[in-house]
């Protein structure tokens, strides 16, 4: 008989038995010794950026399944097709971080590149999620204490949000990146041009709401579990306060055209713009401009200034070049396009959203189509 074939819940291999200390003591409390897989694992859970897709603790994305009791699953929950016998969810969970699209056929999941060691100890700290009703009296002294600084949590610096939850997707973040899994353009949400056209409040519009409808969830409190206080200090780590305030003091005025003719607008986005963005600004490689949490927080001037000059180092190119004997549209050709991309919001498009700072100065196209 193989060592899962009647069992529910069989005993755990020698290399496995430090997933069950967790039920009743807190990890960082115990000889690493002891733990030293558990505590790699979770390192490399973290380091990996899994909770960009997956949530533990309340705190995740939703692209992937709740993690919280994944050590409670039994064999009859696993998708076992592509898994040789006997079926032990250990085997399961090493065999899925090695290759997750060939135990789970479509799985979107990325290859996390894993050494063997590391496959070990990662799946050592999936068993170790269980949601226990273990009594009170029965648990350590640590592990009282750690559900009591739970329920008061210390704030992540940015850099550590930025590496636990956005990393997996968005990379280093100074590039647009084109996800082969996804089949589309991730921005670079670190990049230069965006930089110099996003206020803050845009930024926190994206990462509080996500984007509906796409693979960035909302990261506020009540969906990604973000603190206030993480978001604020990711958008430190995106937008470092002396880069935007070199930005913001050097900024000029620009001049921006109104808005237009929506069918002439209509007409433009057809021909230059719906290969990437989609027909109706959703569904393409690229952005989603209908999308309304990127109506409501862009304004304007953002759209009008990311048409004109793109964005450095994404697929973005600049659609009003400045250079001598350039094509490209015209400004009454921008308000055009502008009059048509706000149709895409709905009658609640804003003439402009949330600008409390002076308008940042443009970069050069040169800089743009680098």
């Amino acid at each position: 008989m193989g060592v899962d074939s009647a069992w529910d819940y069989p005993l755990l291999d020698r290399n496995l038995t430090q997933s069950s200390c967790l039920a009743c003591h807190d990890v960082a409390k115990l000889p690493e010794r002891q733990v030293s897989l558990v505590l790699e694992g979770r390192k490399l859970y973290e380091e990996k950026s899994c909770g960009g897709c997956h949530r533990l603790g309340g705190r995740g994305g939703t692209l992937g399944p709740a993690l919280d009791n994944e050590g409670a699953k039994t064999k009859h929950q696993l998708i076992l097709t592509h898994l040789k016998p006997p079926y032990a969810t250990w085997d399961w969970h090493q065999a899925h971080f090695r290759d997750p699209g060939g135990i789970v056929d479509g799985s979107q999941m990325k290859n996390p590149a894993l050494s063997g060691p590391q496959v070990l100890a990662l799946t050592v700290f999936m068993l170790s999620q269980r949601q226990r009703d273990v009594p009170e009296s029965y648990l350590a002294p640590d592990k009282v204490e750690e559900k009591a600084s739970k329920l008061h949590p210390q704030p992540l610096t940015g850099q550590q949000v930025y590496q636990q939850y956005c990393l997996a997707c968005h990379g280093e973040g100074s590039y647009g990146r084109w996800d082969k899994t996804f089949r589309r353009f991730v921005p670079g949400i670190r990049g230069a041009s965006l930089q110099a056209t996003a206020d803050r409040a845009y930024l926190e519009a994206q990462i509080v709401n996500g984007r509906p409808g796409t693979q960035m969830p909302a990261w506020g409190a009540k969906a990604g579990g973000l603190l206030p206080e993480e978001i604020s200090a990711v958008l430190d780590y995106l937008q470092p306060p002396d880069v935007r305030r070199v930005a913001v003091t050097t900024a000029r005025a620009v001049p921006f055209p109104a808005r237009g003719d929506t069918t002439r607008g209509a007409a433009l986005y057809s021909t230059y713009c719906s290969g990437c963005h989609g027909l109706a600004g959703h569904g393409g490689i690229a952005p989603e401009i209908a999308n309304p949490v990127f109506q409501k927080a862009a304004s304007d001037e953002f759209i009008i200034t990311t048409i004109r000059n793109g964005r450095r180092n994404t697929a973005m190119a600049s659609f009003q070049p400045q250079t001598p004997g350039a094509v490209g549209f015209s400004d009454s050709q921008l308000g055009d396009l502008l009059a048509f991309l706000r149709t895409m919001g709905g009658p609640q498009a804003p003439l402009s959203a949330n600008v409390n700072e002076p308008p940042l100065p443009v970069p050069h196209p040169a800089e743009a189509l680098r």
